[in-house]
């Protein structure tokens, strides 16, 4: 909120719709992994999705470098990047659970838990390395995409026979 209302200097409301137009995009994931998540598996999902949401953080990256941040460059690639995350969120719980469905509400809790704190430590790295303009958020997000794409290079390979969610009888 502080980038867009401040720094760019818009209005709380219009603020609150900017925020809902990027929650557009993590539904647009969600949308997608529903049609495509018996083909392509958890694996296959958090592969593409980390693609897309290194799109989005490279996609505000790179314009930050070049000296050129702005409400486009900052929301756009926000919501490719969020885009992304609606894929790799499903993908990543169904990918935890699947080998222990027993285990399903413990491994539910547990990846909540660490996508909180990972969310409360990327807050509190922008703001320790806040200096009066957006580059400090821009950085932490062109970090986290990174990762993320590092990260799932690393995933085992889908193994045939094991699916996220048993067919229903």
């Amino acid at each position: 909120p502080y980038v867009i209302i401040t720094m760019f200097g818009f209005d709380p409301g219009l603020f609150g719709i900017l925020a809902t137009i990027n929650i557009l995009g993590y539904l647009v994931g969600s949308v997608y992994v529903r049609r495509h998540a018996d083909r392509m598996g958890p694996e296959g999902l958090v592969r593409r999705g980390s693609l897309i949401v290194l799109g989005g953080g490279l996609g505000m990256g790179v314009p930050a470098l070049l000296g050129h941040v702005s409400l486009v460059t900052v929301m756009i690639p926000m919501f490719v990047f969020l885009t992304g995350l609606g894929l790799i969120l499903p993908g990543a719980m169904a990918g935890a659970m699947e080998d222990h469905p027993t285990l399903a509400g413990t491994a539910s809790a547990l990846l909540g838990f660490l996508q909180i704190e990972l969310g409360m430590i990327a807050s509190l790295s922008v703001s320790l390395a806040f200096g009066g303009d957006a580059s400090a958020m821009v950085s932490v997000f062109t970090v986290c995409a990174v990762l993320t794409a590092v990260a799932a290079r690393f995933l085992p390979a889908p193994r045939p026979g094991i699916r996220a969610v048993d067919e229903a009888p």
